[in-house]
């Protein structure tokens, strides 16, 4: 009995710490962002699944490029045959080739979204944690206001109305509120999907100020000029092209006839590659260019809405002086936070709303 005891408390043991060891969110109280992303990714389905199929793909290279070495020594009695022999030996290994690097690509561009939304999620939530703080608050002073409109109407130094009006703002102010929560529990739940844990998982993250990236010191040019060259989808682009060149070089050179062996489709696909390659350019020059000005337009968004928190701050010292001297009322003071809180409020959504697209504009570039 004592042995089967102390199994017991083994097992449990064991248990215990199996399930720590595989948890590391649920392990500490807070969850940073870093942490967040590394859980994601290490927990992420599809970034498992593309390491198969590069396998798979390094496997069918190897394929290509062994059946590449003898495709010729196995001769051929017409043209058809011969192109067929040359395809093998030159053009199926480059394009096995080709898709491992896109697969590879793929995979890291799959983990660059899981980063990113990751990244949006996290600071979405903090975002509704601050704005629902504010938004009670509102509700607060607006309840703190209606009483004493209550006690003046008793008093008969105001009219009911007034109270009713208040009571409208409470429940329209209050309905902000639960928005607002519903809004992050949505934001909470998909969080918890992408790190790969129950969706009803109770999990904190750690609150961090929402960071505004410097953005003068971009040489926009420079870097149009530079994706051009370095942009996975212009060298996508022109290894497709690489792929139909040769192909039309193998039909043209080892056809016994013109026009046969379907030259001509294989001169459409380079046709259509080119143009690709040409449009693809033009529209990244533009889209980097965009993207950037939209940028410093969202960060000047936030120096203004920065400037006007910091005039509403002021007023509110100032207000606060004066109700302590009484030289205004708690609810001509409460007004002026409530100012305060909106501009708080404003600057907040300003800086999630340029986090954002900065997140988005380094994917890019």
């Amino acid at each position: 009995m004592k042995a089967k005891a102390i199994s017991s408390i083994i097992i449990g043991f064991l248990i215990l710490l199996n399930a720590n060891t595989l948890s590391p969110v649920k392990a500490t109280n807070e969850l940073g962002l870093e942490s967040a992303i590394e859980t994601a990714l290490s927990n992420s389905k599809e970034v498992k699944l593309y390491d198969d199929k590069i396998t798979y793909a390094k496997q069918r290279y190897d394929l290509a490029y062994a059946k590449s070495a003898s495709a010729m020594a196995k001769g051929w009695d017409d043209d058809t045959e011969l192109i067929s022999n040359k395809k093998e030996e030159l053009l199926y290994p480059l394009q096995r080739k080709n898709q491992i690097d896109q697969l590879i690509w793929e995979k890291q561009n799959i983990a660059e979204s899981l980063e990113l939304d990751i990244t949006k999620a996290y600071y979405e939530i903090l975002n509704k944690n601050t704005l629902i703080t504010l938004r009670e608050k509102a509700v607060k002073r607006l309840q703190n206001e209606l009483e004493i409109k209550k006690k003046q109407v008793k008093s008969g130094t105001d009219v009911q109305s007034t109270v009713t009006s208040l009571q409208i703002s409470i429940n329209q102010e209050q309905q902000k509120v639960n928005g607002l929560i519903r809004d992050r529990d949505v934001l909470k739940i998909k969080l918890n999907g992408m790190l790969g844990l129950d969706l009803n998982s109770v999990i904190t993250l750690k609150k961090v100020d929402i960071p505004v990236n410097n953005i003068d010191n971009i040489n926009i040019e420079k870097i149009a000029e530079e994706q051009i060259v370095k942009s996975h989808d212009i060298i996508k682009a022109k290894k497709d092209l690489e792929e139909a060149r040769l192909e039309y070089d193998i039909v043209k050179k080892y056809s016994y006839k013109p026009d046969t062996n379907g030259i001509e489709e294989v001169e459409d696909r380079v046709l259509d590659a080119e143009y690709a390659l040409e449009e693809m350019g033009k529209d990244l020059n533009v889209k980097i260019l965009s993207d950037f000005n939209s940028l410093m337009n969202l960060r000047d968004d936030i120096e203004i809405n920065r400037l006007e928190y910091e005039k509403t701050e002021k007023l509110a010292e100032v207000a606060s002086v004066k109700h302590k001297l009484g030289q205004i009322t708690l609810v001509d003071y409460e007004k002026v936070k409530a100012s305060e809180d909106e501009a708080k409020i404003a600057l907040e959504i300003a800086k999630l709303d340029f986090l954002i697209a900065y997140e988005n504009f380094n994917r890019i570039v």
